[in-house]
C-alpha cells in the first residue's frame, strides 16, 4: 500500500512540475481576468536553467530522503566509487547523460506545444506510469 501512495504522489509532483514549466514558459489569460506566465522563452539555454534550478532543489532533498528510508545508502554510495563497482558507475553516468537531454527536449517541446495537448500529456502520462509501473 506504501508503494502504491508513493507512485501516485510522485505522478501528482510531476504533473504539478510539468504544469509550472508550461506557466513559465506560455503566458494565458486566467479566467478572463489577468495575464499568467510567459516569464521566459522556451529555448535551450532557458531549459538549462530550469534544469538547474530544478537541481539545487531536488538533489538535497533526494540525498536527505535517501539517508532516512535507505540506512546503508552511505556504504552503497562509497562502494560505486570502488573498483569493482565501475559498471554501475558508467551505466549511473550513462542513465543521467540520457536524461539530461530528456528533460532539456521535455522543457523546449513544453513550451511550444498547445496547451490543451500539453495539459492532457501533463495528466495523462503520470496516471499510466502509475497504473503500469
Amino acid at each position: 500500500m506504501l508503494g502504491i501512495l508513493t507512485v501516485l504522489l510522485s505522478s501528482f509532483v510531476l504533473s504539478f512540475h510539468n504544469v509550472t514549466v508550461r506557466v513559465l514558459f506560455s503566458e494565458h489569460l486566467v479566467l478572463g481576468l489577468f495575464l499568467l506566465g510567459g516569464y521566459v522563452k522556451p529555448d535551450l539555454q532557458n531549459s538549462f536553467l530550469l534544469m538547474f534550478m530544478r537541481m539545487l532543489l531536488v538533489v538535497p532533498l533526494m540525498a536527505s530522503l535517501a539517508f532516512k528510508l535507505y540506512p546503508s545508502a552511505l556504504k552503497e554510495f562509497k562502494d560505486l566509487f570502488t573498483h569493482k563497482r565501475k559498471d554501475v558507475l558508467l551505466q549511473a553516468f550513462g542513465c543521467g547523460v540520457l536524461m539530461f537531454v530528456y528533460i532539456a527536449a521535455l522543457y523546449i517541446a513544453i513550451g511550444l506545444i498547445p496547451t490543451g495537448i500539453a495539459m492532457t500529456l501533463f495528466f495523462t502520462y503520470p496516471v499510466f506510469t502509475a497504473l503500469l509501473s
